[in-house]
């Protein structure tokens, strides 16, 4: 049986890249998305840090952050389903470039929850990632 306080992954721990390598490259999908988890991805891809460490609270990580990801990170989602901060940041308008919103005809929907992450290492070997989710880049926890 599921269980929701102990079989949970967490965003950070699933994007980070592994020890001695930094992200390359990161493809993601989403459905919905939420413009602050998309903040919490770009601090676990190009920090390594925990999306719910006080990194996110501080504008020179959070700037840093997204400067190191802003050219390595693009992230697919359905047409209308961005949910506006509710604090307002001017950082924000730095994911602009990194999300590709996507409407599809008749009626059907984009509803794939996947990411393809590419690491480098200082000898310029590479691993790959890719995961499949059930949960879109949001803070609902449903």
């Amino acid at each position: 049986m599921f269980k929701p306080s102990s079989d949970r992954l967490d965003y950070s721990q699933i994007l980070a890249p592994p020890s001695g390598y930094e992200t390359a490259f990161a493809v993601g999908t989403t459905y919905s998305l939420d413009l602050d988890a998309l903040i919490g991805a770009c601090i676990a891809l190009g920090l390594s840090e925990s999306t719910d460490s006080a990194l996110k609270d501080n504008p020179l990580y959070l700037l840093e952050a997204l400067r190191k990801t802003s050219n390595k990170l693009l992230l697919f989602c359905e047409a209308g389903q961005i949910k506006a901060p509710g604090r307002s940041n001017q950082l924000h308008i730095l994911l602009e470039k990194m999300v590709v919103e996507i409407a599809l005809q008749k009626k059907k929907s984009f509803h794939p929850k996947l990411w393809l992450i590419k690491y480098e290492n200082a000898m310029k070997d590479i691993l790959y990632r890719c995961v499949v989710l059930s949960r879109n880049l949001t803070f609902d926890r449903s």
